[in-house]
């Protein structure tokens, strides 16, 4: 899809085993997906919650053992079922992740410059070089030293997301995922982290993958858009291209743009919920809300085709 790609992630999937009143029964939570990401370019990867994408962040970064699938970081094949390879250790300090919710991230009882410090000592970085590290770590998120000695519970959301943010670069990273990070918090602040994390990637050439529900968000964050649903990718797109997928259209029209006044309106309404991971829709897992539907979308499940300009879609409409 792209050159110079950092990440190339190739029939990715992610299967859970659940059990159900005494029934074993497969969660497929991501099916098949593949991609690629340039060094140093951000990818948004959007879609409603139980759509597989922070399950996808976890797996790229093999907190998941994927199911299937290969995975290629850095020119390194880190995953490959057929071959039986997996290398954690190799992504250890090269792929960070930040968080939805800072609190489930940061030790109350900790003090946050230990709290910054400690990825650097878990790869066995001298004590010394590593609070001098996650001091200029958090001097960096724009936090003054004041905070050195605080614990979570002292600082705002804001604080404590910057926190979460030093804490991901202290280990000077390649790759950071980004679950949802300004979700929780307000507006004025969002705004702020998002600008942050854009200052970060150009100081630092960092490759991002953002991980949001909100369209606008990914928009003005990103370089590429992944639209998932169900565990699967619906769309690929440049983020300054208008979206195809009438699921895609929708989340358009759900969230407010950058800039209100130069809107456009896609006139898109969905109904209902994300059905069941146990209990998926045949064909396009998207048809029963869909309103376009056809009697080939209910029969047969459409593939990623390309529109033209690194577009692809998945929708019989195309």
């Amino acid at each position: 899809m792209v050159s110079d790609a950092i990440l190339k992630v190739e029939h990715l999937s992610k299967y859970f085993t659940v059990n159900l009143a005494g029934r074993k029964m497969t969660l497929k939570a991501v099916d098949d997906v593949s991609f690629e990401v340039p060094k140093g370019a951000t990818l948004g990867i959007v879609g409603e919650s139980g759509s597989g994408k922070t399950t996808l962040l976890r797996t790229i970064a093999l907190l998941y053992t994927p199911t299937s699938g290969r995975i290629t970081f850095n020119g390194e094949v880190i995953f490959d079922s057929d071959k039986r390879i997996m290398k954690r250790q190799y992504v250890r300090g090269l792929i960070s992740m930040v968080y939805q919710d800072p609190e489930s991230e940061l030790n109350p009882t900790m003090r946050i410059i230990d709290i910054v410090a400690e990825p650097l000592e878990a790869l066995r970085v001298p004590r010394d070089e590593a609070l001098r590290r996650a001091e200029e770590a958090i001097r960096e998120v724009g936090l003054s030293s004041d905070i050195l000695l605080k614990r979570p519970l002292q600082l705002s959301g804001g604080q404590k997301q910057r926190v979460a943010v030093a804490r991901a670069i202290v280990t000077n990273p390649l790759m950071v995922l980004l679950d949802e990070p300004t979700s929780n918090l307000d507006v004025v602040v969002q705004a702020g982290i998002l600008n942050l994390l854009l200052d970060l990637q150009k100081t630092y050439n960092l490759t991002y993958i953002l991980v949001t529900h909100n369209l606008a968000v990914a928009q003005y964050m990103s370089d590429y858009l992944a639209v998932f649903y169900t565990g699967r990718m619906y769309e690929w797109l440049p983020a300054t291209d208008e979206p195809k997928h009438p699921y895609a259209k929708a989340l358009a029209d759900a969230f407010p743009t950058p800039d209100p006044f130069n809107r456009k309106i896609l006139n898109i309404e969905i109904k209902g919920e994300v059905p069941s991971m146990l209990s998926l829709p045949s064909g396009c897992t998207f048809h029963p809300r869909c309103p376009y539907a056809m009697d080939v979308c209910r029969e047969k499940a459409p593939q990623l085709k390309s529109i033209g300009n690194g577009h692809l879609v998945a929708c019989h409409l195309y």
